[in-house]
C-alpha cells in the first residue's frame, strides 16, 4: 500500500512538473499569456494534485486506495475525519477556497462549496446538503475500494454491535400521534408523525430523516419554526425550519434531519416520533389542516456490514390541525359538586339570641379552568329564600377549602352578594371547589328556607392573557330550612326487600318493605312524636309520608300496607303522655321504620311489572311553635330506597 501511494506521488509531482515545464516553454511572444495568469494556472494544478494526495493518505489505516468514504450526511454543525475529506476534495475541484483550508467541520462555507459543486454535477436541489444523492455522485466519480486484505467495517462509534452483518430496514406508521390531532399556536415539541422502526438481522443505525412538508412556505415560515425527532421524550435531533434547512424538489419541500446516530437493536422495533414547534401567532389563513408526510426511503440506516438501508418502501403521512392557542380556548366551567350537602333541616340557636347561625353551610360549586389558566375576579351568589319563617341571610363567605376567597354582605331585597376583587386563580386543566356559607340571623320556630345558587354569567374571570372568559354550565344547591328550635334529622340507612306471600285473596302476589333509620336530635328545645296509633303520627301511612316509585316515578296507583314503629325504650319521655314520646332537648335516638305496599293498584289489578322504590317524604313532630312537618327530604333520591321488581 505505501508502495502503491509513493508510485502515484512519484507520478503525480512528475506530470506537475512536466505540466509546468510545457506552460513555460509554451508561452508565445505575441499575445503572451501573463506572468499572473501562468502562475495561477499553476496553483489550480497544485491544488487538485494536494486534494488527491489527500484522498490517499487522509484513510486511516490504509483501509481505502483512493477517495473519501462517506456512510453519512453531511450538513451544517457535522464534524470529523469525513468532513475535512470532502473540504479537501472540494478544494481540489476548485469550490472550498477557504484560506485556512480544510477544517473538518462543516460550516456555511462548506455548504457554500458543496452547492456550488452540486450545481456544477447537475445534482438538483443544490442546497449545500451532502446527502445520499450527492454521495451516489461523488462515488460515480472516485473510485473508492478496499485496501488489500481488509475487510469492511462500520463506523467508528455507530453503536452497532453485529458487525460485518447485513441487516433489513421496516419502516411503518406509528398508531400515536393519530392522525387530525390539534396542535395550537406557541406549543411546542408536538407530536406530528410516528415511525415505527423494525430492524432485522442486525442493528441499524439511524442517521437519515427526511421529511415532505408539501408545496406551501408557509408550512415553515408561519406554521411550524422547529423540527425533532423525539425517542419517547428525548431529543435525538433537532434542527430548525427555515431558507437554510428546507429545499425544493421541484414545488415540493423537504427537510432532511441529519447528524444524528439512533440505533435499533437487531431483531427490535422501536418508535421514532417527529414532533413540531409552533409559532406564536398563526394567522387564520394559515391554519386548519397540514400535512407531514414520509416519503419512500425517507429513513436511511447503516447496517452492521456498512450497507446503507433505506425505508419505507411506500410514502405515509398524518394530518395535524393548526389552531389557535389554548389561551385563546380558555373556558371555565360551574358546576354542581357531589359533596354538596342534601337537603336537609338546620337549628339555629346560637349567640345570645339563640336564633343565629355563623357561617351555616349551604351548597359547594365546582369551578373548572380548561385549557389555561383562569383568575375569577368577582363572583355572584344568589341565596334565595322562600317559606314564612323570621330568619335572613344576611352575609355570604367563600372558600377554597379552609381558606377564605371572600365575603360580602347579602342584599336585601334581592337576596343576592356580589364579591369582587377576589382575583382567585384556578390552575389550567384543574378543578376547584368553592364552599358557600351564610350568617343567618332572626330564626324562629316557623321555616325559612334558602337556597344558595350560581349561574354562567355570575364568575367574572380573565385568562392568562387578562382576556375575558365567559364561563358556562351553573350550579343550584339543596334547600337548608331554618328554625330556632326542633329536630335534625339524618338518615343513617334504607333497605327495601320484596315478599312473595300473597295476600288479600291472592290478589296481591307480592310485597314490598321499605325501613329507614332515622337519627333524631332535638335542638333548641323538646320535640314531640306521635305514636302510629296518633291521630298525629310521626309516620303515616298515606302517600304523603311515604311514596312507592315506579321506574323512577311517583306512583299512586300502590295500595299501602303498614307502616311500623314503636317507640324507643331509652333516650325519651312517655310519663303522662298518651301514643306520643318526648325527645328533650340535646337528646339524640336512632328510630328505625318502615313501610309496606302491596303488588296490586287501588282497583285490585296487579302492578305492572317494573321496578319499584320506596321514598320516605315527610316526619311530623310538635315542637315549641307547635305541629309542625319537615317536608326537605320528599323526592329526594338520597331518601329513597333502591329497586326491587315487581309484582
Amino acid at each position: 500500500m505505501k508502495l502503491l501511494l509513493i508510485d502515484m506521488r512519484k507520478t503525480l509531482a512528475g506530470a506537475l512538473g512536466l505540466a509546468m515545464a510545457f506552460s513555460l516553454v509554451a508561452v508565445p511572444s505575441a499575445g503572451a499569456q501573463t506572468v499572473a495568469e501562468l502562475q495561477a494556472q499553476i496553483n489550480a494544478l497544485l491544488a487538485q494534485i494536494s486534494a488527491l494526495q489527500a484522498q490517499l493518505s487522509g484513510q486511516t489505516g490504509g483501509t481505502m486506495v483512493g477517495g473519501c468514504s462517506f456512510t453519512r450526511d453531511l450538513t451544517t454543525g457535522s464534524t470529523g475525519a469525513d468532513v475535512t475529506c470532502l473540504q479537501n476534495y472540494l478544494t481540489g475541484t476548485g469550490h472550498f477556497t477557504f484560506s485556512g483550508g480544510a477544517t473538518g467541520y462543516f460550516g456555511p462555507i462548506t455548504q457554500a462549496a458543496v452547492a456550488a459543486w452540486q450545481a456544477a454535477n447537475g445534482i438538483t436541489p443544490p442546497a449545500g446538503y451532502f446527502g445520499p444523492i450527492s454521495r451516489g455522485a461523488y462515488n460515480s466519480m472516485v473510485v473508492v475500494t478496499p485496501g488489500p486484505g481488509t475487510t469492511p467495517t462500520t463506523p467508528s462509534g455507530s453503536g452497532i454491535t453485529t458487525p460485518g452483518v447485513e441487516g433489513t430496514l421496516t419502516v411503518t406508521r406509528n398508531a400515536t400521534p393519530s392522525s387530525g390531532s390539534t396542535v395550537r399556536e406557541g406549543e411546542t415539541r408536538v407530536p406530528v408523525l410516528g415511525l415505527k422502526i423494525e430492524a432485522l438481522n442486525s442493528d441499524l443505525a439511524i442517521q437519515r430523516v427526511k421529511l415532505n412538508l408539501g408545496t406551501n412556505t408557509s408550512i415553515y415560515t408561519k406554521v411550524f419554526n422547529r423540527v425533532y425527532l423525539l425517542d419517547g421524550s428525548t431529543v435525538v435531533a433537532e434542527m430548525p425550519l427555515d431558507s437554510s434547512t428546507v429545499f425544493e424538489e421541484g414545488t415540493t419541500k423537504f427537510v432532511q434531519i441529519t447528524g444524528f446516530n439512533w440505533v435499533v437493536p437487531k431483531n427490535v422495533t422501536r418508535v421514532l416520533t417527529v414532533a413540531m414547534d409552533v409559532h406564536s401567532t398563526v394567522k387564520s389563513a394559515d391554519q386548519g389542516s397540514k400535512t407531514i408526510t414520509l416519503p419512500a426511503n425517507g429513513v436511511r440506516a447503516l447496517d452492521g456490514a456498512g450497507i446503507d438501508q433505506q425505508g419505507p418502501t411506500a410514502s405515509f403521512s398524518n394530518s395535524v390541525t393548526v389552531s389557535t392557542s389554548l389561551v385563546d380556548n380558555a373556558s371555565l366551567l360551574l358546576s354542581l359538586n357531589t359533596g354538596s350537602p342534601d337537603a336537609r333541616e338546620a337549628i339555629c340557636d346560637q349567640n345570645s339570641d339563640e336564633d343565629e347561625c355563623d357561617e351555616l353551610e349551604v351548597g359547594r360549586f365546582d369551578v373548572k379552568a380548561e385549557k389555561d389558566a383562569v383568575e375569577i375576579t368577582d363572583f355572584t351568589i344568589s341565596i334565595a329564600k322562600t317559606g314564612s319563617g323570621a330568619a335572613t341571610a344576611t352575609t355570604v363567605y367563600l372558600y377554597d377549602g379552609s381558606t377564605l376567597i371572600g365575603s360580602e354582605a347579602i342584599g336585601t331585597l334581592t337576596g343576592i352578594a356580589v364579591i369582587d376583587d377576589i382575583d382567585w386563580v384556578i390552575p389550567k386543566d384543574t378543578t376547584r371547589t368553592i364552599t358557600v356559607k351564610v350568617d343567618i340571623r332572626d330564626a324562629n320556630s316557623t321555616a325559612a328556607v334558602f337556597t344558595a345558587s350560581a349561574t354562567s354569567t355570575s364568575p367574572l374571570a380573565e385568562n392568562s392573557e387578562g382576556s375575558t372568559v365567559t364561563p358556562s354550565g351553573s350550579a343550584t344547591a339543596e334547600t337548608v330550612t331554618v328554625r330556632n328550635a326542633g329536630p335534625e334529622f339524618t338518615l343513617l340507612s334504607k333497605t327495601i326487600e320484596k315478599s312473595s306471600t300473597p295476600i288479600n285473596n291472592n290478589t296481591s302476589t307480592s310485597t314490598a318493605k321499605g325501613t329507614f333509620t332515622v337519627r333524631v336530635k332535638a335542638v333548641g328545645g323538646d320535640v314531640m312524636f306521635g305514636t302510629v296509633a296518633s291521630t298525629s303520627p310521626a309516620f303515616g301511612t298515606s302517600t304523603s309520608f311515604f311514596e312507592a316509585y315506579q321506574s323512577g316515578s311517583a306512583s299512586t296507583l300502590l295500595v299501602a300496607s303498614t307502616t311500623s314503629y314503636t317507640t324507643p325504650g331509652s333516650g325519651v319521655v312517655t310519663t303522662g303522655l298518651t301514643e306520643s314520646f318526648t325527645l328533650q332537648e340535646g337528646n339524640q335516638i336512632d328510630l328505625p321504620v318502615s313501610f309496606t305496599f302491596e303488588g296490586r293498584t287501588t282497583t285490585g289489578s296487579l302492578v305492572s311489572t317494573a321496578s319499584y322504590a320506596i321514598g320516605l317524604e315527610q316526619i311530623q313532630w310538635v315542637g315549641p311553635g307547635g305541629l309542625n312537618t319537615s317536608t326537605f327530604m320528599g323526592g329526594e333520591t338520597s331518601w329513597r330506597t333502591s329497586d326491587v321488581s315487581m309484582p
